[in-house]
């Protein structure tokens, strides 16, 4: 039996070594990373963009995927691309140029779609999800008729949309992630951490976007 001033001494070194501030695996790190996030969007005089610029710079450093791209609901109702990283210059005009009814978000046979949840629709580009004059909204529209070896792999054309919504549950903006370095599908404990991201963007958007 340890006496009082070892058993506080040895509890305090056990304190120390396993709830040191230094993150210790992947999942510590992505939980700092959008501990960190949510400092930061909630800041006083954070715009809607730099909220959006701030989102994408999360995902980017904590997951890997090699394009991001987020779209808001405008006041006329129409969700348009707002910031986008990893794609050409070219492709980011045209993301930009894009007009996105609610219909159309909404519309299975114009953008096939596979939901596992009311915040996650996973895209395969076997269905073709886009319209003719999107294909250059790719990185590589050049690699879109890619084969499948694998049904985990995740090609060019595949993409994942996440949904964030208002107090009323209505879409106003949707994160969409393509190509993880891996080429894989990712695992899905990254699914559940993006749409914990989407739900956090809803919360502090609501007010700044027209719903």
């Amino acid at each position: 039996m340890l006496g009082k001033s070892s058993a506080i001494a040895a509890m305090e070194k056990l304190l120390r070594e396993n709830y040191s501030p230094v993150y210790r695996d992947e999942k510590e790190n992505v939980a700092s990373a959008i501990e960190f996030f949510l400092a930061r969007i909630n800041a006083r005089g954070e715009t809607a963009q730099s909220i959006l610029d701030e989102t994408v710079k999360t995902i980017h450093r904590s997951f890997n995927f090699q394009y991001i791209s987020i779209a808001l609901r405008d006041k006329d109702g129409i969700y348009r691309y707002k910031v986008a990283s990893g794609v050409s210059a070219i492709s980011k005009k045209t993301l930009f140029s894009l007009c996105i009814s609610e219909a159309d978000l909404l519309d299975q046979s114009a953008y096939p779609n596979t939901s596992t949840s009311d915040i996650t629709t996973f895209f395969m580009s076997e269905n073709e999800p886009y319209k003719p004059d999107e294909a250059l909204s790719f990185p590589r529209p050049q690699m879109l008729s890619q084969v499948r070896e694998h049904p985990d792999d995740m090609l060019e054309g595949d993409f994942i949309e996440f949904f964030f919504r208002n107090r009323s549950n209505r879409i106003i903006g949707f994160i969409e992630v393509g190509e993880p370095r891996s080429k894989q599908l990712p695992k899905r404990e990254i699914i559940t951490w993006l749409e914990l991201i989407a739900t956090l963007l809803g919360a502090v958007l609501c007010d700044r976007v027209e719903g």
